[in-house]
This record gives C-alpha cells, sequence and structure tokens, in this order.
C-alpha cells in the first residue's frame, strides 16, 4: 500500500493538475480527490474520503454502478456499453466518453489501475477532460458536410468527383440521369473511358490531363450515355487540394443538346448557365474554404489538447508524450530542468489573479527564448515548469539556468522582480530511467526553493505595502500612527518588548490586504455604498492570506485577519466573540477606531480627543473590549 506520506504528497501534486481526476481502492472507497474535482462537482475532499458504494458515481449521474475507475478493475460489458468510444489497451488502461446531465457537458476519462513497489493492484485512477467544445466542432463539421452533399446531390449538372488517379469516387444524382450510370457501376474506374465512347478516349483523357496540371478546364465536347447515346455537354473541371497538393478534382458536365438545338434562346441560356456556373463555382469554393475551415479547427482543437491554454507552451497531460519523444538514445545526453516561480500564490493574492497570469505568460516567453529550438518546456504545475533539453549536458544546462535568471533579474511586474528556484539533472547513458532523472531534478529544485522562495515572499510583503501607499497616502499615515498607538498600549500594559515589536509590525501591515481592494473605492471621497462596504470588508481575509505564506508572519496574520472583529460577535470576518478574539487584534481595533476617528475625511470633520474617547467607551463591551478601553483611554490617552 502507499503510505500516508505518499498519498499526502501525491494529493497536493495533483491539486496542482488543472484536469479533475480521484482514485479509489479495491474495496472501492475513495482514496483521492482533487482541487479540480471539489470546483467540478461542489464536493469538498474531506466529504467523500472514504465514501464506498459508489458514492461517486452517484455524484456522476445520479445513480450508483460502476463507473470507467471500476471497469479498469472489474470489466463489465453492460457498463463499457454506457460509454462512447470504449477502449481497453494492452496495458490494462481504459478510455470512454459519457455525457454528464448534471453538468451539460461531455466527459472523456482514462482509467488505470494503481501498482504499489511490488507491482501488485491496489486501487484505480482516473482523469477527466470536458469534451464540449470539441463534440461542438465535430457537429458542426458534419452540419457543414451534410450541406454541402445537399448542393452536390441537387446540382442539375452530372458531376464526378475524380481521385488523382482520375478514378471516379462518387457522383450525383444528375450524373446517373444523364448518363445513366449508377456509382456501383462506374465507381473506381476511369472517368473517360466511361463517357467516351468505346477505344476513343483519348480526347477525353487529354483534356482531364490539362485540367490536373492546370487546374482550368471548360470545353464543348461530345461524350456518351451507357447505351452509346452522344451527348453534347460543356465539360468542366475544378480541383481539390489540401494544402498544396492535388487529392482530387470534380468533374462536371452540363447537357447543352437544347442549347444547341435553339439558336433562338442560345444568349438566354448561355446567361443562365453562366449563372449555374457562378453559383456551382461559389458553392464548390465554399466546400474548400469549409474543408480549410474543418483542418483549422482540428488543429486547433489538437493544440489545446496537449498545449497549456495561459503560456502557450506543452500542458501536464502532454508530459509523459514529450519524455517518450525525446527519451531516446540518439538525444544523449538528456537534461532535465525543473522551475518554480516562488511567490507566485503571495502575488494571486495581493495582485489579482491578472497579474499572476501577467508573471506566467512573462516567465513562458523567456523559457522559450533562452531554451534551443529541439527542447520541449511543460507547464507541470501551476508554478512549475519542466524543460526538457536533449543533446545537453549539466555544463550546457546551467549555461542556459544562468541566461534564464539573468532576464529573469531584468522584468518587473507590478513593481515586482520576479524570482524563480531551478534544479536540474542529467541522462548520460540509455540505463539511466528518464522519471528518476525528473526527480532528482525536482529535488535540487526544491533545495534551492528553501533558499530562495522566503526572501522572495519578504521582498513581494515589501512591495505590496509600497503600492498600497502609492494608491493611498492616507494609509501610510494611519498605519504609522496605528503602530505607535499599539506600541504605546502594549507598553503601559507591560507586554514584553517581544511583543511589543510584533505590535509595532502588525500595527503597521493591519489594512496590508486594502492592496486587493479598488482603488476608487480606497481613495471614495464620500460615504461607501453597501455593495463597495461589502468589498471593503474583504480586506482581513485578503491581509490574512498574504502574511500566512511568510512563515515568521504566520502569527501575526492572525491577527490582522480578527482586527475587525467585535466584542459581541457581530464582527466580520469570522463573527469571533470575547476572548476568542486574539489580544493583539483587540488593541489593534482600538487604535484603528481611535485614528479613524481622530483623522479628517472629505465627508466629515476629525472629532476631538474628548469625542473620540467618549465613542470609544460607549463601544465598549459591544465594539471593542471594556478593559482594553479604559487601559486606553486613560493611560494612553488621558495620562
Amino acid at each position: 500500500m502507499y503510505s500516508k506520506q505518499r498519498m499526502k504528497l501525491l494529493e497536493v501534486a495533483l491539486d496542482f493538475v488543472p484536469e479533475p481526476i480521484f482514485a479509489i481502492d479495491l474495496d472501492k472507497k475513495v482514496i483521492l480527490w482533487n482541487k479540480a474535482m471539489e470546483e467540478l462537482f461542489g464536493v469538498e475532499r474531506k466529504d467523500i474520503l472514504g465514501k464506498g458504494d459508489y458514492e461517486y458515481s452517484y455524484i456522476f449521474y445520479k445513480e450508483r454502478r460502476p463507473t470507467l475507475i471500476d471497469l479498469v478493475l472489474e470489466p463489465n460489458e453492460e457498463c463499457e456499453s454506457l460509454y462512447k468510444n470504449f477502449k481497453r489497451y494492452p496495458s490494462g488502461d481504459i478510455e470512454g466518453e459519457s455525457y454528464i446531465k448534471e453538468k451539460g457537458y461531455y466527459d472523456w476519462g482514462k482509467a488505470s489501475k494503481i501498482l504499489d513497489d511490488e507491482g501488485k493492484v491496489i486501487g484505480a485512477i482516473t482523469i477527466s477532460r470536458d469534451m464540449s467544445n470539441y463534440r461542438r466542432i465535430q457537429a458542426e463539421m458534419d452540419d457543414n458536410k451534410r450541406r454541402y452533399e445537399v448542393l452536390f446531390e441537387n446540382s442539375p449538372d452530372a458531376i464526378a468527383y475524380l481521385d488523382s488517379l482520375h478514378r471516379i469516387a462518387d457522383i450525383n444524382l444528375s450524373f446517373t440521369r444523364i448518363f445513366g450510370y449508377t456509382l456501383d457501376e462506374c465507381k473506381g474506374k476511369d472517368l473517360d473511358e466511361i463517357v467516351s465512347k468505346e477505344g476513343k478516349s483519348e480526347e477525353a483523357k487529354a483534356i482531364t490531363k490539362v485540367l490536373f496540371e492546370t487546374g482550368d478546364v471548360k470545353q464543348t465536347v461530345v461524350r456518351y450515355t451507357k447505351d452509346s447515346k452522344p451527348i453534347d455537354v460543356q465539360a468542366r473541371g475544378i480541383l481539390v487540394k489540401n494544402k498544396d497538393a492535388v487529392i482530387g478534382a470534380y468533374g462536371m458536365y452540363t447537357d447543352i443538346r437544347e442549347l444547341l438545338k435553339k439558336e433562338i434562346e442560345l444568349q438566354e441560356i448561355n446567361e443562365e448557365l453562366e449563372a449555374s456556373n457562378q453559383e456551382l463555382e461559389a458553392a464548390l469554393n465554399q466546400l474548400k474554404a469549409a474543408e480549410a475551415e474543418l483542418r483549422y479547427q482540428y488543429e486547433k482543437l489538437e493544440y489545446m489538447l496537449y498545449h497549456d491554454q495561459l503560456t502557450g507552451v506543452y500542458d501536464r497531460i502532454s508530459y509523459d508524450k514529450c519524455i517518450k519523444q525525446v527519451d531516446v538514445k540518439s538525444n544523449l545526453p538528456l537534461t532535465i530542468i525543473i522551475s518554480d516561480l516562488n511567490g507566485l500564490k503571495l502575488v494571486n493574492d495581493a495582485f489579482g489573479l491578472k497579474t499572476g497570469d501577467k508573471l506566467l505568460k512573462r516567465i513562458a516567453r523567456i523559457l522559450k527564448k533562452n531554451c534551443p529550438e529541439d527542447s520541449k518546456i511543460v507547464r507541470v504545475g501551476g508554478d512549475e515548469f519542466s524543460i526538457l533539453l536533449p543533446k545537453t549536458d549539466e555544463f550546457l544546462a546551467n549555461e542556459i539556468i544562468e541566461k534564464i535568471k539573468s532576464d529573469i533579474e531584468k522584468v518587473k511586474i507590478e513593481s515586482l522582480k520576479l524570482s524563480m528556484s531551478f534544479g536540474s539533472f542529467t541522462k548520460y547513458n540509455k540505463k539511466q530511467n528518464i522519471y528518476e532523472i525528473h526527480s532528482n531534478a525536482e529535488d535540487k529544485m526544491n533545495r534551492m526553493k528553501l533558499f530562495e522562495s522566503p526572501s522572495m515572499r519578504g521582498r513581494t510583503i515589501s512591495t505590496i505595502i509600497k503600492t498600497l501607499h502609492e494608491k493611498n497616502t492616507r494609509e501610510e499615515q494611519h498605519s504609522h500612527r496605528v503602530s505607535e498607538l499599539c506600541v504605546k498600549m502594549g507598553m503601559v500594559m507591560g507586554l514584553p518588548s517581544a511583543d511589543i515589536q510584533e505590535l509595532k509590525t502588525v500595527g503597521l501591515l493591519h489594512d496590508i490586504g486594502k492592496i486587493g481592494i479598488e482603488e476608487s473605492i480606497l481613495n471614495k471621497p464620500g460615504k461607501l455604498t453597501e455593495e463597495e462596504m461589502t468589498q471593503m470588508k474583504k480586506h482581513p481575509e485578503i491581509g490574512y492570506r498574504i502574511l500566512s505564506s511568510v512563515n515568521d508572519m504566520a502569527e501575526m496574520a492572525n491577527y490582522v485577519l480578527a482586527h475587525h472583529e467585535r466584542i459581541d460577535g457581530k464582527g466580520y470576518p469570522k463573527g469571533l466573540k470575547g476572548m476568542e478574539i486574539p489580544l493583539q487584534a483587540r488593541i489593534i481595533a482600538i487604535a484603528d477606531a481611535y485614528d479613524a476617528m481622530t483623522s479628517h475625511r472629505s465627508y466629515r470633520t476629525a472629532m476631538s480627543e474628548k469625542e473620540a474617547t467618549a465613542e470609544l467607551l460607549k463601544s465598549a463591551g459591544t465594539q471593542l473590549d471594556s478593559y482594553l478601553v479604559d487601559v486606553f483611554v486613560n493611560r494612553v490617552i488621558r495620562r
């Protein structure tokens, strides 16, 4: 069995995978449920782990039955028939498609057995992907095909589609009506042999040759029906190409016997014929355009399946495929570089996902710029990239890493300097396992990250504070005053110097979460609307997420989170009450309230010291801690 530690590591790793993944043991109980599964089905990991009796099937299909993950362990033809395009591979893996009505999308899934270190089956794992867009494109392709089949079949002209060897592949109804042949009678035969007089097909073949050489044929000729009856026709042709290669042609015959009989109506009929030609040519051009569009959509879909949509590099699903492509003897030495963008979560919390996405896209461009053309760059996690470098030893790999680092140091986004941790390992002989090479490179990267990531987070905190104060200078002055009041409070209470220093720091940082609030709200001259106040109330949680990412600020993060809680439990965000609120948060709340009341606002004048202390005393026991208010008023303000 997998150890709890290995399962935890696997669980953490799979949380970075954007596709929904879950696993079961041999008792069909859920042992793994990644974040993508939580987000897709609204079921948290804690509520599904350990559940059996096909609980996951009920979540997907509202019925309890074997699903793809069960079928990889126990084949069941009846249940397998419920999946479209069901396949079972020699390796034992299976895949199939199903429609999840609850979510309204087509699901492609692949399931594999889980083996322990001795090769014994201990469970199964499955990964899913939304195929709704693929189904939509496929439906559009089918619709286009049907439209052009209607044009082909209902044309009044006899039309034959020829392959590159001039053999008939298809004919329309008008071809049968005019020449008397069915498709079964002429399919695979030379067109010119079919519609020419026996033994006299040279002239017709010459015309067809011109068509395939020049793409332009339009002649009045005599052709023959199945019963050898001559017909005056206008012969035309249009080539069909795949890119620059000719793959076939349409041969079209317009029966002009009536035209030749009616000289007096010749001009009229010619005009109609020209109009018919233009209509048909337009239809065929549409067909070509549709074919080109279908090819484009297919290539686009294939690209989307194997590339990360944000950065344009390969995605995690394609990693094994990339490894198999480069892991060949001719590519030795083969180096794998594992890199991790430091502080991405902190950036996302502080500046928003758009800034985080901008960082990732900039990093991807730098990696592409500095890596050889035959390398493969894969985004294997939210902030982690793997670079596969064929014919690259460790020395050349280190040069590439240094070039990447040099470019990264030159980049600033939102006043942030980027930082990445790198680890590399090289495969020199065929016997070395490529996945061990990956693991060794990842271990080296993780060791580097232990040293580099904390300093990056510290720099980011400083940048966040600077940016916040640039957005609102009033916040800078307010933070310093609150910090000073907190220090005075700590001193009169006789707190240890370390606690006083902590109060000083948390007083400065208590509103750091306002970096995530729109500048228009922070600087609004009047009172905030209810909706704006809802946004403003999010700043303690944002501040908590920012500070909790820094190890030595984890405790202060809790004080920041609670500095708008109330003694009566009516505060936010958790509704803590009384002594549930940390002492430091209760002190900050008093200093924060006092400074806010004694500071000028565009919509009101500043209160006097007497008025502000009266308000504090009025709020004691409900909003603020009674004892601490008494200490603050009598020993800090009135001393």
